[in-house]
């Protein structure tokens, strides 16, 4: 079971790259340095963008920047803006997706729902990059 789609990751690594970088990174760099391949990395940035994460400027210098400081992005948001809302089983998405609600899953669904959810809008793209290895100016 794929809980974190493709693209999700896609758009997390995108991030990471526009998060070390203070200025806006057009998408073949972009693609090019967070791995990822030019087709998927648009899909992902054009959602990342219209769920305000991130800002495109078209143009000579132009790119994609981050819209908002990487300790104000969460892996929650990134999911939701690309993947939907997160839902671990139709039923956390109400009695009229569930046909045998209630039913005994129903409180276990909830509860994986809650921590997952709490869990990812804890860590943010902040986090993330103190975690990675320093690499020196000019490296990849």
């Amino acid at each position: 079971m794929e809980i974190i789609h493709r693209n999700t990751d896609y758009g997390l690594r995108a991030l990471l790259v526009l998060a070390g970088s203070n200025r806006a990174i057009n998408a073949a760099a972009l693609a090019k340095r967070a791995a990822v391949p030019p087709h998927f990395l648009q899909k992902a940035m054009h959602a990342l963008t219209h769920a305000g994460l991130v800002v495109a400027h078209r143009g000579p210098g132009g790119g994609y920047r981050l819209a908002r400081d990487p300790a104000d992005i969460t892996l929650l948001a990134v999911m939701e803006a690309i993947q939907g809302p997160l839902a671990i089983n139709r039923c956390v998405l109400g009695r009229d997706r569930c046909p045998s609600a209630p039913c005994a899953l129903t409180p276990a669904w909830y509860e994986v729902q809650a921590q997952l959810t709490a869990f990812l809008g804890r860590v943010t793209l902040a986090s993330l990059l103190s975690q990675l290895p320093v690499t020196p100016q000019g490296g990849k």
